[in-house]
């Protein structure tokens, strides 16, 4: 599922149905944030938040174990670094 530079608007069912979903998109969208349902992607393996703004990633991120490939590049260095040990500890847990 790809939302490049569309601006999209996280509401919290915007991954209702897509448990199965393995490629999300989002860069260039200005978002600040992920909504907690990105939890529900558990079979998601690449997970694209190029240039975006950042500011929170929620612990539900560890929950997309699957998850192998992050691009994550001109975001907020707190968030991605926040982003990455969520997905470090759920790798080890798991």
């Amino acid at each position: 599922m790809g939302y490049a530079r569309v601006c999209v608007c996280m509401c919290p069912q915007v991954f209702q149905g897509c448990a199965a979903l393995r490629t999300l998109t989002l860069n260039n969208n200005k978002l600040t944030s992920l909504p907690v349902t990105v939890g529900r992607l558990s079979k998601l393996q690449v997970l694209n938040v190029e240039q975006n703004q950042l500011s929170h990633v929620p612990d539900e991120i560890g929950k997309c174990t699957a998850l192998v490939e992050l691009h994550a590049g001109e975001c907020h260095c707190h968030a991605l670094y926040m982003l990455a040990v969520r997905l470090w500890m759920a790798m080890r847990v798991t």
